[in-house]
């Protein structure tokens, strides 16, 4: 009877249904609220990833995602292993080869931690290495890309700037050619945050929830001055607890 009383008492006390816990882990996403979004919305469909943990709480697969083609498939995956100080990301799908004979393709994102559990650096196949800079308040303030083993020889310099509240105010990319010369510089501002917290900051391992990451809350508008201009508005839904939530 006691436990009872008290499992009603945190129920009265945070605002949730008998039904329905606190829990602000994402079980999946729509490609809407993401990176992808731009690529993926010509499509002119409901996209949505979905996550699964381990024991841990630690994120060991994510079904769905893109192809080699910029087209959304449900044969896509994201299988998760956890060595060391080593994240390591298989990413795998499906795709027609001859007399329709179904080849995999696998390809593999190596994320290396420093002792504290932040990122030091990506090794992504087929040779992209990216490392990063951290501020006092253990914030990401600089992510430097570059490629060996590609046709182009370009580094990607992206910096990030934070408002008082933590949210990611600004990020600037600056593309940069092998003789040095600044190729194109790309300009994203965020906006119109929640007071919600962060469920995508678990998801920093994926490309497409990685800016969503970075901030304590989540934003509802960006802006991208570039090549192509961009102009994106969100609407999410929360549970009765005040967390962002997409699948059940």
């Amino acid at each position: 009877m006691k436990q009872y009383s008290l499992f009603l008492i945190i129920i009265f006390l945070f605002g949730c249904k008998a039904e329905e816990f606190c829990n602000s882990r994402l079980d999946g996403y729509p490609s809407i609220a993401t990176e992808y979004y731009s690529i993926l919305s010509a499509e002119g469909k409901k996209i949505d990833f979905k996550i699964q943990y381990n024991y841990k709480g630690q994120v060991i697969k994510r079904i769905g995602g893109v192809t080699n083609s910029f087209t959304f498939s449900e044969n896509v995956y994201d299988s998760i292993i956890y060595v060391g100080d080593t994240i390591r990301i298989l990413n795998i799908y499906w795709y027609p080869f001859e007399n329709q004979i179904f080849r995999n393709f696998q390809a593999k994102t190596d994320i290396i931690l420093s002792e504290n559990g932040n990122f030091k650096t990506i090794n992504k196949d087929p040779g992209f290495t990216t490392s990063f800079l951290y501020n006092k308040n253990n914030q990401i303030v600089n992510k430097l890309t570059y490629c060996d083993n590609c046709s182009v020889d370009m580094t990607w310099n992206t910096t990030f700037t934070y408002s008082v509240d933590g949210n990611l105010a600004l990020s600037k990319t600056i593309f940069i050619d092998k003789n040095n010369n600044i190729t194109d510089t790309i300009t994203e501002e965020f906006s119109n945050y929640d007071k919600s917290p962060n469920s995508f900051k678990i998801l920093r391992i994926f490309d497409d929830t990685f800016l969503r990451s970075l901030s304590e809350n989540n934003y509802k508008k960006s802006f991208s001055i570039g090549t192509e201009n961009w102009n994106n508005e969100w609407e999410f839904n929360y549970d009765s607890c005040g967390n962002l939530k997409f699948i059940k």
